[in-house]
């Protein structure tokens, strides 16, 4: 074997780490709504999904200021460089978390004083902890892939999913439905400690870096907010375009409806997961082909991801629709009368969600972190437009939703057009 075929070989065992990684997570996500389900109920269900679209928003936050930056730091330097901005970048991330749990003990504070809102502590402590443990989980794994050690990240991963397994079965054994939501993060919280703390590649990288100062770290905390201000922007407006949909259901519909939606979302989070894994994966190896031979050997490489994921995407959805029409998922899924036209409208937006990703990629890796800020705009302008407009003035739910789809149709034909207008300029 020649060694340009090994080191094919080698990228594809990386990729395919990557991806099984993201199906691990997915599926114990998946596992973990179950439980709740299969223990409490849909309203249940409903909360459980709610704390965890925030979580997601928490994480985004901390992924695209911090994590993405590191990426597209450390992408093309050598090990000493790469240990030197891991370490700092966690020392900002520390501080950063600090700074989350003391707004989150003010916050729970706060807010049975002014409002009706009760928010019972067991939630806020698992919730929290859930969310903080989960962004050092996420930064210890872009670390491994931007390193080229994606197969030690799905190692690390399948130790807390192991665990996770574990004490979730513990819970359906000896739980009775009360405090289950609580159960659940806590049960995910200490499955996290214990990946995190098997670790010794990303452990071993803090250890042996050599600390910079101080100085050093507001340095590097300059130049991730430099490029990651817009992107940070981009990925807050991205957030409130895709996910606020579980926030925006329980205010005017409730946990139930907010449950049913994110029922219908659990069935095809397989299709976004793979094809995030991909995008993740593939992001510091399109970094470097990017600025060794600009778009010219870009856009056909982020091409070929797109068709992977795409093949993928279809079998998937015709698996789903033959489970629909043979009963199966009728026979399985609570409430799937309910369930079945949320699960429709999930099944359109993800997929037009995966093909705006793969072009989306495109300007990430060429750091075009200004115009993803705008065409986030103009796309979250059109959701909330449609989603006020129909689902708080006209109470409908099924139109609401469907603007979300609309906004994200909008952000792909701008891709498109931006695309075509730059492989234009070079002919």
């Amino acid at each position: 074997m020649s060694l340009l075929q090994k080191l094919t070989q080698r990228d594809l065992l990386k990729q395919y780490a990557s991806v099984m990684e993201q199906v691990l997570m997915s599926g114990s996500n998946m596992l973990a709504s179950i439980v709740v389900l299969k223990v409490a109920d849909v309203a249940q269900f409903g909360i459980y999904s709610f704390i965890f679209v925030l979580s997601t928003l928490v994480a985004g936050i901390f992924g695209t200021l911090l994590h993405r930056q590191m990426m597209l730091e450390i992408a093309s330097e050598n090990d000493t460089v790469r240990r030197r901005v891991f370490l700092a970048t966690m020392a900002i991330e520390i501080t950063g978390l600090i700074a989350f749990m003391g707004t989150v003990a003010v916050l729970a504070g706060i807010l049975p004083s002014v409002s009706d809102l009760r928010v019972p502590i067991g939630i806020v402590l698992a919730g929290s902890a859930y969310m903080t443990l989960n962004i050092v989980f996420d930064a210890f794994k872009q670390f491994a892939y931007t390193t080229g050690n994606q197969i030690y990240s799905l190692r690390c991963t399948f130790i807390y999913v192991c665990m996770q397994i574990l004490l979730l079965g513990a819970i359906v054994l000896f739980y009775d439905g009360a405090h289950v939501v609580e159960a659940a993060y806590a049960a995910l919280s200490v499955s996290l400690i214990i990946s995190l703390s098997s670790n010794m590649l990303c452990l071993r990288s803090l250890r042996d870096a050599q600390w910079q100062g101080r100085h050093y770290v507001i340095q590097v905390l300059s130049g991730f907010f430099k490029q990651g201000r817009f992107s940070l922007l981009g990925m807050g407006i991205t957030w409130a375009q895709n996910q606020s949909m579980n926030p925006f259901l329980m205010l005017i519909s409730g946990p139930t409806v907010a449950g049913y939606f994110s029922l219908g979302r659990l069935l095809i989070m397989p299709m976004a997961v793979v094809s995030q894994g991909l995008v993740n994966s593939s992001t510091p190896t399109l970094r470097r082909l990017y600025h060794e031979s600009g778009i010219t050997r870009l856009m056909p490489r982020i091409h070929t991801y797109l068709v992977k994921t795409t093949l993928f995407s279809a079998l998937y959805i015709s698996t789903l629709a033959l489970a629909h029409f043979s009963g199966l998922l009728q026979r399985h899924v609570p409430d799937y009368q309910q369930v079945q036209w949320f699960l429709l409208v999930w099944i359109i937006l993800a997929s037009c969600s995966i093909v705006r990703f793969w072009h989306g990629q495109f300007f990430v890796v060429s750091m075009e972190f200004r115009f993803l800020m705008r065409v986030s705009i103009i796309s979250l302008v059109v959701t909330a437009t449609g989603m006020l407009m129909f689902g708080v003035g006209f109470k409908s739910i099924q139109l609401a939703l469907l603007s979300v789809i609309a906004g994200e149709l909008v952000a792909l034909v701008i891709y498109n057009r931006k695309q075509s207008a730059l492989l234009k300029s070079l002919h």
